[in-house]
């Protein structure tokens, strides 16, 4: 009976495997790369990040699961990544793209520095959310 009651840990999203319960990493500051960390050896294998230094250490996620990669009791397919372009309005002065640049060109140039902040290996993220 106890097993009628564990949480379904993923779901199918047009045949994509998502997990249904992410950590987030808004807010955390100087506190993220250790937060990650924990989160990850506490079996989290979703983390939610963005490109937006205002609420967000990307930096630190990437720093974090770097770690745990290279400790070889995790694999970059376990984790479902997600990160977020935010506009121009919802970001502060440290913006990781040229905000005179084409709609387009802003996102490529986020998901670019997302890509470096996150130090992935594979250069993979799993989607890419647009925020507004």
């Amino acid at each position: 009976m106890a097993e009628d009651r564990q949480p379904t840990r993923y779901t199918r999203v047009r045949d994509v495997r998502v997990p249904t319960f992410l950590y987030g990493t808004a807010w955390k500051e100087d506190e993220t790369a250790r937060l990650v960390r924990m989160a990850l050896a506490a079996g989290f294998r979703a983390i939610d990040t963005a490109n937006q230094r205002r609420h967000y250490n990307e930096a630190a996620v990437g720093e974090a699961l770097t770690d745990a990669l290279a400790s070889g009791h995790l694999h970059r397919e376990d984790v479902f990544l997600q990160t977020k372009f935010t506009y121009v309005d919802g970001q502060d002065h440290r913006l990781p793209y040229d905000p005179r640049a084409p709609l387009a060109a802003q996102v490529e140039q986020s998901c670019a520095s997302s890509l470096q902040h996150l130090s992935v290996g594979c250069q993979q993220l799993d989607p890419r959310l647009v925020t507004a």
